[in-house]
């Protein structure tokens, strides 16, 4: 077999026989020499905007005795739970490394992470988990996905962007939760006064509906309440536990998601043909 190069359509073309060993076909890449270093970096992965969903329910059961000396009464109960949400959301921030050398438009990295601080509680029930290897370098060219979750992503970029080589978080967190509110259902608000078996309750929140990220079983986040009276003294409203009366359930969010990473860079600049 015998052995060529030449140009030919605008191409630089080395052979071997059949095989071409190399081109300018396609995109060359040129690597500078200098290794460059980054230490100790700090990416901060905010807690999203927090809202909340209180829910309450109430029911009755009426009890009719036909003895005039039997006073007929109401079984009546209610329940109350706070859901804790996250507000939809679409967030960036980065960190300027340095500015690029003339001409490169490309960076091959590497990077070692760490997560310094993790999320408080689990989302939507499972927890956020460092989606790549802590403690040793991992080659990273462009982006990397970082935690993700139901309705929630968090990804690293490692980009050149204004002339500048940049560490940048970008965050999403989806939309509602469908039916979180603010409604009513059922029977209510006319519960409690009328003389029948009923059902119903409420839905309220704070500012918007969002993506319930996290409730508990427990007081203060959960509670429940009962009693039984006599209708013949006309009973009032029974909602000590709705959003606002006297035995709520506390909207204190006891939440918190923020994820910070130290990052390690190394890597070389380059220029594309």
């Amino acid at each position: 077999m015998s052995s060529s190069w030449g140009i030919g359509a605008g191409r630089f073309v080395v052979t071997d026989g059949s095989r071409t060993v190399a081109t300018t076909d396609g995109t060359l890449v040129c690597l500078l020499s200098t290794l460059y270093e980054f230490s100790s970096q700090i990416v901060t992965f905010p807690d999203p905007p927090a809202d909340y969903c209180y829910a309450w329910q109430g029911k009755q059961n009426y009890g009719f005795n036909p003895s005039p000396s039997v006073p007929d009464s109401y079984a009546q109960s209610q329940q109350a739970r706070v859901l804790f949400t996250r507000l939809s959301q679409e967030y960036e921030a980065g960190i300027t490394l340095m500015a690029a050398p003339d001409g490169a438009d490309i960076f091959f990295g590497q990077v070692r992470l760490s997560r310094v601080s993790a999320p408080s509680h689990t989302w939507y029930g499972r927890t956020l988990q460092v989606l790549q290897k802590e403690g040793e370098w991992i080659p990273w060219q462009g982006s990397g996905l970082m935690e993700a979750g139901l309705g929630i992503a968090r990804a690293l970029h490692l980009v050149i962007e204004g002339g500048n080589l940049r560490l940048v978080a970008e965050q999403s967190v989806g939309p509602p939760t469908g039916g979180v509110g603010p409604r009513t259902w059922g029977d209510y608000p006319t519960i409690f006064p009328i003389a029948q078996d009923q059902e119903g309750g409420d839905y309220q929140v704070s500012s918007s509906p969002g993506f319930i990220v996290w409730s508990d079983n427990v007081s203060p986040y959960y509670k429940t309440a009962s009693r039984v009276v006599n209708t013949d003294g006309s009973p009032g409203s029974y909602v000590t536990l709705r959003l606002g009366q006297s035995n709520a359930c506390t909207t204190t969010d006891p939440t918190n998601y923020q994820s910070v990473y130290s990052v390690d860079v190394r890597g070389w600049f380059g220029r594309r043909s």
